[in-house]
């Protein structure tokens, strides 16, 4: 798990670890999971990789205010130590909050 520097929260949002928290105790798939996390606001900027059961995987760049979703192309999903989601438009949908 990334270690962030401190720092004064924007607007009010969920930690990571409680997003990662519900997802694993509540969520039953990938998709589920893309949904929740698109409907939530996020307090920091954090990437999530996602895989389930079915095969299906994403990687979610959440943070105040916007998500991006990449998707698997040619059967790949590539996360970063950063955030790609703008760069890589079509691999990705965001949505803003």
């Amino acid at each position: 798990m990334a270690s962030l520097p401190p720092g004064d929260a924007q607007e009010p949002g969920l930690q990571w670890n409680i997003v990662v928290e519900i997802v694993m105790d509540t969520l039953g798939n990938v998709r589920d999971a893309i949904d929740f996390m698109e409907a939530v606001p996020h307090l920091r900027t954090m990437s999530y990789l996602l895989a389930d059961s079915n095969g299906d995987a994403a990687v979610v760049e959440a943070m105040p205010g916007c998500v991006h979703v990449r998707e698997p192309t040619n059967g790949y999903v590539i996360a970063t130590n950063h955030r790609i989601g703008e760069d890589n438009k079509g691999a990705h949908r965001s949505r803003l909050r």
